[in-house]
């Protein structure tokens, strides 16, 4: 089984994305009869904190998807690190969940614009004239000043919405609903906008490496039921002697080593060096490599996906469990199904 199949995405999580969308919009359209809503509140929740969001998202997928923060989060152990299509994976549905956030926000909006008469108005200490928010309000408003210019807010408008030049008594509060055009624009454009392309931008890469994978990935070998015996011993077209691996690689996985070219050592360190290892050890050309493990510790999915990556250039494989001891003889049981599973050489564990 390819470890990517492990990452599944619960149907329940795009539903409570939707509701939980609306759930903030009804939040920030709530005001009392006698009142108006703040535009810039709308602007900071609807608008700039998404945006900062998706900014942050670009940057994380420069810098690398594979040691995001995200997948730090929701590693299983400290060992644990995503091979490219997981990680792609999870950002991919990270973006369409907050997609469907943001769509739950849009739908709420415009059910309370059929059902309600929204008032807007605006209110800020650090700007007190409408000719200074005028020329912010229009760069915001650039990217459809042609294509819905009615959604652009005027002098006039913003005169009459200021909440300390509000009179009931005038038109002023008829004029507060002309902002919906607006908010609605702002939101389609710097909120849903720039996560929609952020999730089709991530689902493209993980569809093409899953794609990729499944042309590449080599069948993995299966050793045939009858030629195991009960005791675990290889069949006998793969018993090789222990004197055969004397001049194997040796990988070390999550132990120490002492200072060898001849020895490797994997798991101890963050992704980018064990990687920089292994890349190492590949090119070298190994002929054979024997994994030494600890019957302390458990397989890892990350372990599986390099003895593949070795299997699909055709190096022999062996493994041999360290340290064992009484406590630990379940792990050497987990260890012994991991070797069948991944048609290793079962080496005798050594004390």
């Amino acid at each position: 089984m390819n470890t990517t199949d492990a990452l599944t995405l619960p149907k329940w999580l795009i539903l409570v994305s939707f509701i939980a969308g609306m759930i903030l919009a009804t939040a920030v359209l709530n005001y009392p009869n006698d009142g108006r809503i703040n535009i810039f509140w709308i602007l900071l929740l609807w608008v700039i904190l998404p945006l900062l969001g998706s900014i942050l998202s670009i940057v994380q997928l420069v810098r690398g998807v594979r040691n995001s923060w995200l997948t730090q989060i929701l590693k299983p152990s400290p060992y644990w690190q995503p091979k490219p299509i997981q990680a792609w994976w999870i950002i991919s549905r990270l973006q369409g969940l907050w997609l469907v956030f943001g769509i739950g926000t849009l739908s709420m909006f415009a059910i309370q614009l059929f059902i309600s008469d929204l008032a807007f108005g605006w209110s800020t200490t650090l700007l007190s004239s409408s000719d200074a928010l005028l020329n912010l309000m229009q760069f915001i408003s650039t990217p459809w000043v042609v294509l819905w210019p009615q959604a652009v807010p005027d002098l006039y408008l913003l005169e009459t919405t200021q909440f300390n030049r509000i009179d009931a008594n005038t038109t002023s509060f008829q004029d507060a609903s002309r902002w919906w055009p607006f908010i609605m624009a702002s939101l389609i454009t710097y909120n849903l906008l720039p996560r929609s392309l952020l999730a089709i931008a991530t689902y493209v890469k993980w569809h093409r490496l899953h794609s990729l994978e499944l042309r590449i990935a080599p069948a993995q070998p299966q050793a045939p039921a009858s030629s195991t015996s009960a005791s675990g011993n290889p069949p006998l077209d793969q018993a090789y002697h222990a004197d055969d691996w004397q001049e194997a690689s040796h990988v070390y996985w999550q132990m120490s080593v002492p200072n060898s070219e001849a020895l490797y050592s994997l798991g101890l360190q963050d992704w980018s060096e064990d990687q920089r290892v292994w890349n190492a050890l590949l090119a070298n050309s190994p002929h054979s490599i024997l994994w030494k493990v600890k019957s302390s510790c458990t397989p890892m999915a990350e372990l599986s996906d390099w003895i593949a990556e070795a299997n699909s250039k055709g190096i022999k494989q062996a493994l041999q469990v360290h340290h064992t001891h009484q406590d630990t003889d379940r792990h050497k049981l987990s260890w012994k199904a991991f070797a069948q599973k991944h048609a290793l050489i079962w080496m005798e564990p050594s004390e």
